[in-house]
């Protein structure tokens, strides 16, 4: 747990998945030359000789100002078709647990995007009721617009937005927002788009300190040096790299503390220059 101002920040660990994508195929454009360095600086986003892809999803719960906020729901218990493809399950019920956050205690989940990744625990296997009882499920209205026309013409193609998203609009628990919205006291929306149509980060001020809740908008710390490097994940490259040179500069403040959802753990930490670098340098936490 982290204390920023008055709030506490709960870095969560839903899943390291060791995927059987290398990161080369992952990130295109990196040359081959740069490769040693990054795994050198970050070993745990690699495995195996090849280089394969290790892959942390990380939600991140706020808790203060009368507010519990979860940020995104994980990969779920493993019944979605990513999480069959990949063998993992989610763990979120019971890292929640473990930091003392109660479901019920939750009364926000913002999804910075729809992803099956990020929305997996949001409603329970049994029955489409929301996992998060006292919950509202906030998330951008250009993201909501894009994946529920994708899953009204194409339900396959969406398969996670049917299971996972839609029962919310259906009984009337998802919120839409747009950019520069408050969604809790000292807490706004910023349009972080290209890795998804409408992915949207949260900003967070406290007592002259600020949080980043990034999302997939940085999807490995690779990209704090180099923010051109475009993931193959990003739908729309060109916006989601020029989203990322808007980001890094804020990120290099020295009183911002950032949440990327696929750092490695506990993906709460700062960017420092070293030796006219900039790096990626995760924070010792304490536990909760």
């Amino acid at each position: 747990m982290l204390e920023v101002g008055d709030l506490e920040v709960f870095a969560l660990t839903d899943v390291v998945g060791r995927l059987p994508i290398p990161l080369r195929q992952t990130f295109p454009t990196v040359p081959e030359a740069d490769w040693p360095v990054y795994r050198d600086l970050y070993p745990d986003t690699f495995w195996g000789p090849e280089g394969f892809q290790q892959g942390r999803l990380g939600p991140t719960v706020i808790r203060g100002r009368g507010r519990t906020i979860l940020v995104d729901t994980g990969i779920g218990p493993g019944a979605s078709a990513l999480a069959r493809r990949f063998g993992i399950t989610g763990e979120l019920p019971a890292r929640l647990e473990d930091a003392g956050v109660p479901p019920e205690s939750i009364d926000m989940v913002f999804l910075t995007h729809l992803h099956p990744d990020h929305v997996g625990s949001n409603v329970r296997s049994e029955s489409p009721e929301p996992f998060f009882p006292n919950a509202r499920y906030v998330t951008h209205e250009v993201e909501w617009r894009y994946w529920s026309e994708l899953a009204a013409a194409d339900p396959d193609a969406a398969e996670h937005v049917v299971t996972s998203v839609r029962p919310l609009a259906d009984l009337g628990v998802l919120d839409l927002v747009t950019g520069g919205d408050a969604v809790a006291a000292g807490i706004t929306t910023l349009e972080t788009f290209g890795h998804t149509p409408g992915h949207t980060s949260l900003v967070v001020e406290a007592d002259g300190k600020r949080l980043l809740v990034l999302g997939d908008a940085l999807a490995h710390p690779l990209q704090v040096a180099s923010p051109r490097h475009h993931s193959a994940m990003d739908q729309d490259p060109e916006r989601a790299s020029a989203t990322r040179e808007m980001l890094v500069p804020l990120m290099t403040d020295e009183r911002t503390i950032t949440s990327a959802y696929h750092f490695p753990a506990p993906g709460l930490g700062h960017v420092a220059d070293e030796n006219g670098r900039r790096v990626w340098r995760p924070l010792e936490l304490a536990r909760a």
